[in-house]
């Protein structure tokens, strides 16, 4: 909701990041300095007006300002143009990225799976195939099941409810009906349950993988006798927006997937993505972050399902999706409030602006309040002109973090 957004964003803002509070830090040190300075300048040219030019000069006003202003300068701009970056730490990381990871289903994909084949064996039909299918996915709340019985309402088809109804995670479900029973699933759920997959079968599961389908095996009283395909559309602008983080200066992009190899790398090569990690629980997820960052590799996560919510908090930068889960959202550093993955690379683009803008920043205000300091010890410059000077500073280094409100459309 708005105030939601509202709430993130005005939180986001009370986060320092890490060069912030380094510069605080050193302000600290830089402020008694200065009066030493002042009371040495006293003492040696017993003209009081300078030495209180010096404190009116040197007072770290701009060097304080340069880290803040950026910041939320930065932080609304994302906000601007969709993506809410939760706090100045994931502005500043997000510059340091060397790698990412996305998702396959609900990130590259629409996240919107349909029956696209229906393959049939043992003189069964389309419909019986589909049936069981149906009967077995009555009770799951996987996407995947969803596409099923959708498709099977599509055909009018009448769906029996099961007696019992077992889910494994990660591959398939056991259900068992009127005296019956149904394994649905990888092709591992039906091995594990002394279930033999004819050649014909293994064979048809493997072209329809090698088109990118995530392929259910249907087995009915221990034979089999079909199979459903389903298939999730890439999104228009997946090989685009991977084309942007590498652009960006992302090293490696990378695709993590529950479904097998073979289907994982049909997407990846229609994404243009060159490395697919596939069979991915959440716990396997959170296992390649964490080795990736064993590496010295930066890591982007960027998912939008409750099963990606581990691997989004252990990443060095979380993003999440704007129609994703709550808790991918929740947990999530960097929330995109549109489905649009170009603003990944944005959002990199712009934490390098922003950190750019810190530096240039902090390099003025030292550099100006050294050299103040030094006019106003030569009796160079006035209390007036000092005055003056400081505030001029001041509004520079706002000027210049105003720039990151202002970027050209070729920027994001």
């Amino acid at each position: 909701t708005l105030s939601r957004i509202k709430r993130l964003i005005q939180e986001a803002q009370m986060e320092k990041a890490p060069i912030q509070r380094l510069v605080d830090k050193y302000a600290g040190y830089f402020i008694p300095l200065v009066f030493l300075i002042a009371i040495g300048v006293y003492f040696v040219t017993n003209d009081i007006s300078r030495a209180i030019t010096i404190l009116i000069v040197a007072c770290p006003c701009a060097l304080v300002l340069g880290t803040p202003t950026a910041v939320v300068a930065g932080l609304g701009s994302a906000a601007k143009r969709g993506v809410l970056i939760k706090g100045g730490i994931y502005l500043e990381t997000a510059g340091k990225l060397t790698t990412a990871l996305l998702d396959k289903t609900g990130t590259l994909t629409l996240g919107k799976p349909e029956v696209t084949d229906i393959d049939a064996y043992s003189d069964h039909s389309e419909d019986e195939i589909l049936q069981l299918a149906a009967t077995a996915e009555k009770r799951s709340e996987h996407p995947l099941a969803k596409a099923v019985l959708s498709a099977a309402k599509e055909r009018e088809l009448k769906i029996v409810e099961p007696d019992k109804f077992t889910v494994i995670r990660g591959k398939g479900v056991l259900v068992s009906y009127n005296g019956s029973s149904i394994v649905l699933g990888k092709r591992e759920l039906l091995i594990e349950h002394s279930i033999t997959i004819p050649e014909t079968v293994e064979k048809g599961v493997k072209t329809r993988e090698s088109e990118g389908k995530t392929v259910l095996i249907v087995a009915h009283d221990g034979d089999v006798c079909g199979s459903i395909s389903i298939s999730d559309q890439l999104r228009g602008d997946a090989k685009e927006a991977v084309a942007f983080l590498k652009k960006a200066g992302i090293k490696k992009v990378a695709m993590l997937t529950g479904d097998n190899q073979r289907t994982g790398e049909a997407i990846a090569r229609e994404a243009s993505i060159d490395e697919v990690y596939a069979e991915m629980l959440p716990e396997d997820k959170l296992q390649k972050v964490k080795e990736l960052q064993a590496q010295g590799e930066k890591v982007a996560m960027i998912g939008d399902g409750i099963n990606d919510a581990p691997a989004l908090a252990a990443a060095d930068i979380g993003i999440a999706m704007g129609r994703g889960a709550d808790v991918a959202i929740e947990t999530a550093d960097i929330a995109l409030m549109k489905d649009e993955l170009k603003k990944v690379s944005f959002a990199v683009r712009l934490s390098r602006r922003a950190l750019n803008n810190i530096r240039q920043n902090l390099i003025f205000a030292i550099v100006f309040n050294f050299a103040m300091v030094a006019l106003s010890a030569g009796g160079i410059i006035t209390m007036i002109v000092g005055a003056i000077l400081h505030q001029v500073s001041s509004l520079a280094v706002i000027l210049n973090s105003v720039r990151l409100l202002i970027l050209p459309t070729s920027e994001w």
